[in-house]
């Protein structure tokens, strides 16, 4: 019986020996700076993969958000300030059409609607919703692709 002891007492010492050299091998030795080090690398692994998630999330709303512009279920009225600004363009024709929409109440209050100078505003107001339904379209298709 303590003949099986020595042996066995001998085996123990010799696996937490191998099981020493493995943790070394691989840089799992739980002395030293190195458990910090492995401890930081988990820490910045971690926080990494919480940006990611959180980008992936931002990134499906705005898919998500484009889609029901798209089929009409949302208005360009209610399009965040994070997909207005994913675009230059995007902010420049709003700002045109704001601009064509002010000309056309000003020629409204003077002319009737069948004046020449109200329809040339009328047709530009039509070819920057459409300009702007171009850019939704061109932002969805980029949101889809991220």
């Amino acid at each position: 019986m303590s003949d099986r002891l020595i042996e066995l007492r001998k085996q123990l010492s010799d696996s937490e020996e191998a099981l020493g050299t493995f943790r070394r091998a691989h840089g799992l030795t739980r002395s030293g700076p190195t458990v910090a080090l492995n401890d930081q690398q988990l820490a910045d692994l971690n926080s990494k993969l919480v940006a990611a998630r959180t980008e992936a999330a931002e990134k499906k709303a705005r898919v998500n958000f484009l889609a029901d512009l798209t089929a009409g279920k949302k208005t360009l009225d209610s399009l965040p300030d994070s997909v207005q600004s994913a675009s230059s363009m995007m902010a420049a024709l709003r700002g045109k059409l704001a601009d064509a929409s002010q000309r056309q109440a000003d020629l409204l209050a003077r002319y009737s609607s069948r004046h020449p100078a109200v329809v040339n505003v009328e047709a530009e107001k039509r070819d920057i919703e459409r300009s702007i339904a171009a850019e939704s379209q061109r932002i969805a298709q980029t949101a889809n692709s991220e």
